[in-house]
């Protein structure tokens, strides 16, 4: 089994979606050989906090805790951008309903700006909530965080 990357966009927590970094995440899963998933999280001031880092504990979680037998997962509408192998065979935004393989060694998590902020927040919550295993890297890109 191989391991996907989760990337979070950024924009301010305010508006963005994966098309933001569309490019990013192509060159991000061309580089590393492996699926990229791009999600979209409800922004502010439609949601508001804490919903965008409980969507994305949730998320990370679905994504992590596929059946190791299962061959698919489907992607519903508007969840985000999905790359297959550097190759983009089944990327581009997510209209209707596509799938993306589910057999994952390993989650890494990517976040750019704000989504550099929610990646943290959401890896941190992770932890403090006792999950395991916890992603196997996280790499933030900028971001509104601290080392405080």
């Amino acid at each position: 089994a191989k391991s996907v990357c989760v990337v979070l966009h950024g924009g301010g927590f305010i508006y963005g979606s994966p098309t933001l970094i569309s490019r990013f995440s192509q060159r991000l899963s061309e580089e590393l050989g492996q699926d990229v998933i791009a999600l979209k999280y409800p922004l502010a001031p439609e949601q508001i906090y804490p919903s965008q880092l409980e969507y994305l504990v949730r998320a990370l979680r679905k994504i992590r805790q596929l059946p190791a037998d299962s061959a698919w997962r489907e992607m519903k509408d508007g969840e985000g951008e999905i790359l297959r192998d550097g190759v983009g065979g089944i990327g581009g935004h997510v209209n209707g309903k596509t799938t993306v393989g589910a057999s994952y060694s390993s989650l890494h998590v990517v976040g750019v700006s704000a989504g550099a902020n929610l990646a943290l927040a959401s890896c941190l919550l992770m932890r403090d909530l006792g999950d395991e295993p916890l992603p196997a890297s996280l790499t933030l890109v900028g971001g509104p965080y601290s080392t405080c």
